[in-house]
């Protein structure tokens, strides 16, 4: 079942700035991430930052769920009042037949989960490297026709006629569809022993296997891949940049490589909280991490315009 919803929302803010030291992270196995034990009563919420591998999900969705999955097209047109009543009843809670919503979420658009649905869902995420889905962004719209910015269409090199340029933006669109609630200081704990399942793009048809081993589903081959990101010049350079100005974006990416499966975070009964969830993270930052964005020497630390 497809439906459109649609509306305009409230600008995002950056986070305060939060700071704690890294620790050291479980190495890495095949066994999938799955901190909670699956329920088929309760509905799944499947959030994909790509909108690419969201399409390309959609097949899988359906054969498994049927009618009872609901798959949700959001962008600025979208009315948050349409979206809530497409899948909920009167009551506010879930439509009975129900089991499976899916879309690019966006907070943007008031659009983005947990906060959109009632509280019992499970929650599926798919995440990619922030660089790569920056520089397919930047890629992709090179290649459209109208572009629009700030409610005016242009040529999209008259506004970043270079990749540099459009790294200096602030990567509002990125962040509104990562789960509002995730933060650094909470993101081991969200990711690592309350979701249902965490999956990557870079090796999707794996995580979509592991998926349907968690649903109880038949596993089912994807009809393509996520499109290649071509070769950038300087990208070195850009992606250090890019990491060390939002480090919450590179940490949720870190955290699922390095936690495919992590024996201290696992809940073998249930999402139950565990007082011994660590509260940093292993990755590039090698020290403090801050949330948000972070100045870096000889830069201003105001939004780019």
């Amino acid at each position: 079942m497809l439906l459109t919803v649609l509306r305009r929302p409230p600008k995002l803010t950056t986070d305060d700035l939060m700071q704690f030291q890294p620790s050291d992270a479980p190495a890495p196995t095949d066994r999938p991430m799955q901190t909670k034990n699956y329920n088929p009563e309760a509905p799944v919420v499947v959030a994909n930052v790509c909108p690419q591998a969201n399409l390309l999900l959609q097949p899988v969705l359906d054969q498994w769920f049927g009618d009872s999955h609901y798959s949700l097209t959001i962008d600025e047109t979208s009315d948050a009042g349409d979206l809530i009543r497409s899948v909920t009843s009167g009551s506010g809670k879930w439509k009975k037949k129900l089991r499976c919503v899916s879309a690019v979420f966006d907070q943007r658009f008031a659009m983005g989960v947990p906060d959109c649905f009632p509280a019992d869902h499970q929650m599926i995420l798919f995440v990619d490297d922030p660089f790569r889905l920056m520089v397919a962004d930047f890629q992709q719209k090179s290649r459209q026709t109208d572009f629009w910015y700030r409610g005016q269409r242009m040529e999209f090199s008259q506004r970043f006629p270079t990749i540099d340029s459009f790294f200096r933006r602030y990567p509002d669109w990125l962040y509104g569809r990562f789960p509002a609630d995730l933060t650094l200081a909470n993101l081991p704990q969200k990711l690592g022993f309350e979701y249902l399942f965490t999956g990557l793009l870079e090796t999707f048809q794996k995580s979509v296997n592991q998926l349907a081993e968690i649903l109880g589903q038949p596993q089912v081959q994807l009809a393509g891949t996520c499109q290649a990101v071509e070769p950038v010049g300087g990208a070195e350079l850009l992606r250090a940049n890019f990491y060390n100005q939002y480090p919450l974006l590179k940490s949720v990416y870190d955290f699922v490589v390095n936690h495919p499966y992590s024996s201290t975070l696992r809940a073998e009964d249930g999402a139950k909280k565990n007082p011994n969830v660590p509260t940093g993270l292993a990755g590039p930052h090698s020290g403090i991490v801050t949330t948000g964005k972070m100045a870096l020497a000889g830069q201003a630390n105001s939004r780019p315009k």
